[in-house]
């Protein structure tokens, strides 16, 4: 089987009856779907409804309960057969109640699945069901922590109101229900994708992640002090989870050159993550049990022994069909852990992934680490011999310099500094606006500017700059005293 489910928030404007109605809208919407045909109106008014097509065997149920504690739920499921042996369901459930679960007193839960009808029937991951689209689309989805739940891209400002809401979104603090994808700022301004593709991604993943937009490279900064360097930045982009943070870290490289490659693993990374966090909401299994539970509490006085021996049965099928979902989803997680574990193994620019990185502490800049770190390799690959490494040792390292990439990022900042020490009338603000901005703090302001390493970023020396440069050879010397200063020559 393979597996999608979102649940999100809902407001006032859609409630048991109206998500029904929604659930007809869409099905009538299905092309190849016949099971409504038949169906009368008062029928689909009931609390429990069974249709059924004998000839293609597509099915339709719907359940409807309300519990003496004020809970209410509806919800269905829907089967629909294709001409390559696999079945195609879709389950649904609205609730509403208070639970003791924050912003999520009324939810909705969506799965879809894919099942093999036939033997040797090929699976596929389901897509996003229209009818989330329609639920999105209609505004019927409130907000979910700091983001209301819509299709566009969320462009923070750059006020305090919203450093707040970024810092609490990269703590896993900002949503409750879906993850978010945060894509920070460029050095040169812009994202990692285009307008017209962030639109585009926003909106597929409407209902299943919210889209964040960084508004620019100086409100990185400023975040990076408040989450101490856990924020993506540089163009890189975070999956971040509901109350756990940054789930995973993309950025092009060698792994994703393109932007098309970027994109589809962010679609990715966000629909699963979204697929196996822990639901808030009601599922149909535990709709079906309730619904098996109120009626066998209502009737079973009035009823004779074979009519309580068929509610049992039906209490048992609920209990069984929540085993299976669950075998399910354990098997799905397998693939999706493992996809990771290769992933992990390949992920960043470098050598280093992105989880061993972030032990390390902060960088200087996006993959610092894993340059360092290949920049050794290759030293043992030119040196080795003479420093007596042995013959293995150099072959593996020379596949590791082979299967890995430096990210380039060392030398954008050397043309950084270059551009940031041309002018001598500036050099006083931008060349401290730019170490700032690379791991060094201001200290004093004099006849020279101070410029210290933050005490997490060990081994970068004392900077001190100018404020009346007398020439323009010193400001090519400032640029490679930098550049020494933080190590950059051996990583360009």
């Amino acid at each position: 089987m393979k597996q999608f489910v979102t649940e999100f928030p809902v407001g006032s404007s859609l409630d048991g009856n109206g998500f029904i109605a929604e659930i007809i809208a869409w099905i009538r919407g299905i092309k190849n779907s016949r099971v409504l045909e038949n169906a009368r109106k008062n029928e689909l008014d009931e609390n429990a409804v069974d249709l059924k097509v004998d000839a293609t065997g597509e099915s339709l149920a719907l359940r409807r309960v309300s519990l003496e504690d004020g809970t209410e739920a509806s919800g269905f499921r829907h089967e629909i057969g294709d001409d390559k042996g696999r079945l195609w369901r879709t389950e649904g459930v609205f609730r509403q109640g208070d639970e003791g679960l924050r912003d999520t007193s009324r939810i909705v839960q969506i799965r879809s699945s894919c099942l093999a009808a036939e033997p040797n029937a090929v699976l596929d991951v389901p897509r996003k069901p229209y009818l989330v689209k329609m639920l999105v689309k209609e505004g019927h989805g409130a907000t979910d922590g700091d983001f209301p739940l819509q299709d566009r891209p969320q462009l923070l400002a750059a006020g305090e109101k919203d450093l707040e809401k970024a810092a609490r979104a990269i703590l896993g603090n900002g949503s409750f229900c879906l993850p978010i994808v945060y894509i920070s700022s460029q050095a040169q301004g812009g994202w990692a994708l285009e307008r017209r593709a962030l639109d585009k991604l926003a909106f597929e993943l409407g209902g299943v992640a919210h889209v964040v937009l960084e508004p620019s490279r100086e409100f990185s900064f400023r975040l990076r002090d408040r989450t101490k360097g856990k924020n993506p930045y540089d163009g890189s982009v975070g999956i971040i989870l509901p109350g756990s943070g940054m789930h995973r870290r993309l950025f092009r490289g060698w792994r994703l050159p393109g932007p098309d490659d970027l994109y589809e693993e962010i679609m990715w990374a966000a629909k699963t993550s979204r697929s196996f966090l822990p639901t808030k909401g009601w599922d149909w299994p535990r709709l079906l049990e309730a619904h098996a539970r109120l009626i066998s509490r209502r009737e079973r006085e009035k009823l004779g022994m074979d009519e309580i021996e068929e509610l049992l049965k039906d209490e048992i099928e609920a209990k069984d069909e929540r085993i299976r979902a669950l075998e399910a989803e354990i098997e799905d997680l397998r693939e999706v852990l493992a996809r990771q574990t290769r992933d992990m193994a390949l992920a960043g620019d470098g050598i280093l992934n992105p989880a061993f990185e972030e032990k390390l502490g902060p960088q200087v800049y996006e993959g610092e680490f894993s340059d360092r770190l290949r920049a050794v390799v290759r030293e043992c690959v030119e040196r080795g011999q003479d420093r007596g490494w042995d013959a293995r040792s150099i072959a593996v390292f020379e596949r590791i310099l082979k299967s890995s990439e430096a990210t380039g990022r060392a030398k954008a900042l050397a043309a950084e500094l270059d551009r940031a020490t041309r002018d001598k009338n500036k050099l006083h603000k931008e060349v401290p606006k730019l170490l700032q901005r690379h791991g060094y703090e201001r200290k004093s302001d004099n006849k020279h500017i101070k410029m210290v390493p933050g005490r997490d970023f060990p081994g970068l020396q004392m900077v001190m700059v100018a404020k009346t440069p007398s020439e323009n050879r010193g400001l090519k010397n400032l640029a490679s005293q930098i550049e020494k200063a933080m190590g950059l020559a051996r990583l360009k």
